[in-house]
């Protein structure tokens, strides 16, 4: 079981945390207009070593080689070089694109957007272009993941929706189950899937998704935590599932993190949770790697977690 070290750094971001992305020793963290660059080298000092501002209020971001991909609302998908951390600029863009989901199978972006899944072009990091799509089967669009042969996508009305790539400039839709979705994490061949506006994490066997039968055909089991769903990630044998603050006024003491160990699918169980110091940890979004768990929070913190 896990050991709750606790809060082991913090630093400020520059606006309220939409998704968080972390690769060895730097965090890449998307904050509305700014991308914050974080240090994470000495978790219990992080520093924030550069910003920069995105071109319109950014809604989602994927990381890729020496690119971040984002979407910006005055400029569409956007990519970014990062290859120095101190020194990042745009690259290139394709207008008019909007999501909430980017997932990144290179040569190829997949985009979550209102009007569909996106396919854009990212061989050339200076020239990108819409290559292909696939209708969208309903509104309410969530989160999207792309593994091996498929890309997985979350409705909040529609639930989890699979799309077969052999043809990757066309994915093509072969099976949904469960019913109002949210966020999706992968490890291996399964998938943990929040509840919409909900307190259950499904998992979910993704191996075969033509073999899903029903709403609830393909799910193997499901983890009931206490509260509202507001960040999901996974990391070895483990899923974090994180909670808001806002509106129980003081939070001290209230569980904001829960750590569910999933090595028994059918049975997860939570081993240990993380509890709020006030109103500022509440949980926007969640990263994990390594021993650490990284949460953006409602009042624009950046916060490392470690466990043992």
């Amino acid at each position: 079981f896990l050991l709750i070290v606790g809060t082991v750094g913090r630093c400020d971001l520059n606006g309220q945390p939409i998704e968080i992305i972390v690769d060895l020793d730097i965090a890449y963290v998307l904050s509305g207009h700014y991308l914050d660059i974080i240090d994470i080298t000495d978790p219990e000092n992080p520093a924030v070593i550069n910003s920069w501002e995105t071109p319109g209020r950014a809604s989602a971001m994927a990381l890729y080689d020496d690119h971040v991909y984002l979407t910006a609302a005055d400029s569409g998908f956007v990519v970014v070089n990062i290859s120095d951390p101190y020194y990042i600029y745009q690259v290139g863009s394709v207008p008019a694109i909007s999501s909430v989901a980017i997932a990144i199978s290179y040569p190829y972006s997949y985009v979550h957007s209102s009007t569909g899944i996106k396919v854009i072009d990212i061989q050339i990091a200076d020239n990108p272009f819409l290559a292909g799509e696939a209708e969208d089967l309903d509104n309410g669009e969530k989160d999207l993941e792309v593994h091996g042969s498929y890309v997985f996508v979350t409705y909040e009305s529609s639930g989890l929706n699979a799309f077969e790539l052999s043809d990757p400039l066309e994915p093509s839709f072969v099976n949904s189950l469960l019913n109002y979705s949210d966020h999706i994490s992968i490890q291996g061949e399964l998938a943990f899937v929040s509840e919409h506006i909900g307190t259950r994490v499904f998992v979910v066997d993704i191996s075969n998704p033509a073999s899903w039968s029903g709403m609830w055909g393909g799910r193997i089991s499901a983890f009931v935590s206490y509260d509202r769903i507001t960040g999901l990630t996974s990391n070895g044998n483990y899923f974090f599932v994180g909670h808001p603050t806002e509106g129980h006024g003081d939070d001290e003491g209230r569980e904001i993190i829960e750590i569910v160990d999933y090595s028994e699918p059918d049975e997860p169980s939570r081993v240990a949770y993380i509890e709020a110091t006030g109103y500022s940890d509440g949980v926007r979004c969640l990263a994990a790697q390594g021993d650490c768990i990284f949460s953006g929070t409602v009042s624009s913190d950046f916060i490392i977690y470690s466990c043992e």
